[in-house]
């Protein structure tokens, strides 16, 4: 087992107005550096986490949760994986979950009515709840498949 030796002191940065008390390092070994740069990230606040989409590490910051990082993907015009993976995702369920393909569907059907004016807003998002609803009940095999693609589509 390595042991990880740091030494740790403390020095005063004086500055034009005022001073300011500074950690200062001393690393014997890389990972004494990378233990250290770890929980001083975790102290700020970043966690680090593997990318979906590539496999990549990245700093996820406190308040935002996601499975992908923001590195832009070579020829793909300034795409990056979080603008891919969450598609990639979606499409990926909407291919391996029947309700999710009929949901996704019906959806694209209603909003076509709606884009050309066969169908108000409001019955729109009426509908949208109401079939959000269903797909719910689907999932959790509360209603059976065939009666949730009949209802789904009215």
């Amino acid at each position: 087992m390595e042991v990880l030796l740091t030494l740790i002191t403390f020095e005063v940065l004086k500055k034009r107005k005022t001073s300011e008390l500074c950690q200062h390092y001393t690393f014997t070994t890389l990972g004494g550096y990378l233990y250290i740069e770890l929980f001083k990230g975790l102290e700020s606040h970043y966690l680090p986490k593997k990318c979906g989409y590539c496999g990549k590490y990245f700093l996820l910051t406190v308040g935002l949760f996601s499975d992908y990082c923001t590195r832009e993907i070579e020829g793909m015009d300034g795409r990056t994986c979080r603008d891919i993976g969450h598609r990639k995702k979606y499409a990926d369920k909407i291919k391996n979950n029947p309700c999710w393909n009929v949901y996704s569907k019906a959806y694209k059907q209603h909003y076509a009515r709606y884009m050309k004016k066969k169908m108000t807003q409001a019955d729109f998002a009426e509908w949208a709840d109401y079939a959000l609803e269903l797909r719910t009940k689907a999932e959790n095999e509360e209603i059976e498949f065939d009666v949730y693609v009949e209802k789904i589509r009215k």
